[in-house]
């Protein structure tokens, strides 16, 4: 071979070389973001999980709420007002709650930025009976209730 074609093995093997450590690079620091939301996501999850059982009260999740979530609340949140005074009148206030499990991602919008999400699960027990707390959570410019649900025997 030419020394033309072992220079151009050699710009290509560069070029791959380099491309792989960038990716690797970039993923490694994109797993551990991913990490991190998880935890921040998690705490979340578990504080505004807390202010709402702990009253059943509307405004707080309202204000915790995505505009999506916000819309099937109903004309001046009735739907919401109903379901959490069938927690209040069912379930009663929060006991304890175990910790939170489940997944987060990241996405990327269109501007690039980055777009956390979660997905979590926990064991409650409240005054009147167990169930399990399930919550969705993203983060916009600050993260915030896009689902929640609860499941449980009492309930009716």
């Amino acid at each position: 071979m030419s020394k033309k074609t072992w220079a151009i093995i050699l710009i290509i093997l560069v070029v791959i070389i380099s491309g792989g450590t960038y990716l690797y690079f970039n993923i490694q620091k994109n797993l551990d973001s991913a990490h991190e939301y998880g935890i921040e996501g998690k705490k979340y999850a578990t504080e505004v999980t807390t202010q709402i059982s702990d009253s059943w009260d509307y405004q707080v999740l309202l204000r915790e709420s995505t505009p999506e979530l916000q819309e099937k609340f109903g004309t001046n949140g009735e739907n919401a007002k109903d379901l959490l005074n069938t927690f209040k009148n069912q379930l009663g206030g929060l006991k304890s709650l175990s910790e939170f499990h489940g997944g987060s991602a990241i996405s990327v919008d269109i501007s690039g930025g980055k777009v956390p999400k979660g997905n979590y699960k926990a064991q409650a027990v409240f005054e009147k009976g167990d169930g399990d707390v399930i919550i969705d959570v993203i983060k916009r410019d600050k993260w915030m209730v896009q689902g929640f649900y609860i499941t449980s025997s009492v309930l009716k």
